[in-house]
């Protein structure tokens, strides 16, 4: 079932329950809509806010040096990352420019990169939103980020997104080729 699907399917009061949640960790188990509780974190897993970027994620430094922090590589690498140290069965990783300052030719503001990592895989996606306040990007970077972990958890390869192997996220070809198809 796609995402479109299960959204139009679920009745007012399970869309509350999936943002409400169980308790403060897990979301409401939907298993007569294929889709099973998932337990939620939001941290302390942010880059901006570590001494040395990349410590509790194993994002490498030279990644974020040879790519910058706004990329595919290291979106990934996050999302690897998140998953490992939360020991969750999924995790989403946001990294971009919300503005309002920022950016270059390359990654202008409003440019976002989302990854999720389920199972041996980690499927990225890069976002450019032509409108780019900072409310805007973040409110459609959020969704966005929801949208993946939905279907991950529904154990549906996402459309659109490049697919790389959780244990490639390291390996230097798989990140330029990962980097080469998303900047574009």
């Amino acid at each position: 079932m796609d995402l479109d699907t299960l959204l139009k399917k679920l009745s007012t009061g399970e869309k509350i329950d999936l943002c409400e949640g169980a308790d403060f960790w897990h979301t409401r188990d939907l298993s007569d809509q294929e889709l099973p509780a998932l337990t939620m974190a939001d941290g302390p897993h942010g880059l901006r806010k570590q001494k040395k970027a990349g410590d509790m994620l194993g994002v490498d430094p030279a990644v974020i040096e040879q790519y910058n922090v706004v990329s595919g590589p290291v979106a990934a690498q996050m999302a690897r990352g998140a998953r490992a140290a939360s020991g969750s069965d999924l995790a989403v990783a946001v990294t971009g420019l919300a503005g309002p300052g920022g950016g270059d030719a390359v990654r202008p503001v409003g440019t976002v990169y989302i990854a999720g990592a389920a199972g041996t895989s980690v499927f990225v996606e890069k976002f450019h939103y032509v409108r780019p306040d900072r409310e805007n990007t973040r409110a459609r970077a959020a969704h966005a980020a929801l949208e993946l972990a939905l279907r991950l958890a529904q154990g549906k390869a996402p459309a659109g997104c490049y697919r790389i192997d959780a244990a490639a996220c390291s390996d230097p070809a798989a990140l330029a080729a990962l980097d080469g198809a998303l900047i574009l």
